[in-house]
């Protein structure tokens, strides 16, 4: 069950990860990816706090994503947002662990284009 301290510390540490984004030169663009793929996050593994996310719930999170036919390049880019997030919650000792370990991207279908002629 989220907690008032863990909604607390949740919002502590993601404050903190935009500041060292923003301080570390990240682009607007880059920091909408962040403030996007954690808002819907965040909306997904309501009541528990993002904080409180164990591995399982990311997987969770990620079927959600890929069952609601999300592109595989985008749910791939929530994935690497989230685990820069964690990462970045591990390295400030937010956390012990991330809960991303374990977590692969989904591969990429790469397409070839055949030259003409």
């Amino acid at each position: 069950m989220r907690t008032t301290e863990n909604k607390n510390t949740y919002e502590k540490a993601k404050s903190s990860f935009f500041l060292a984004a923003t301080i570390e030169g990240r682009s607007q663009e880059t920091l909408n990816l962040y403030e996007y793929a954690l808002g819907a996050f965040e909306n997904y593994s309501k009541p528990v706090s993002p904080i409180e996310a164990t591995t399982s719930d990311i997987r969770g999170y990620v079927l959600n994503l890929i069952d609601r036919d999300f592109a595989r390049a985008t749910v791939a880019t929530h994935i690497k947002e989230l685990r820069v997030f964690y990462n970045f919650l591990v390295s400030e000792d937010y956390l012990e662990k991330s809960p991303m370990t374990g977590i692969k991207t989904p591969k990429l279908s790469h397409v070839i284009s055949k030259p003409e002629g």
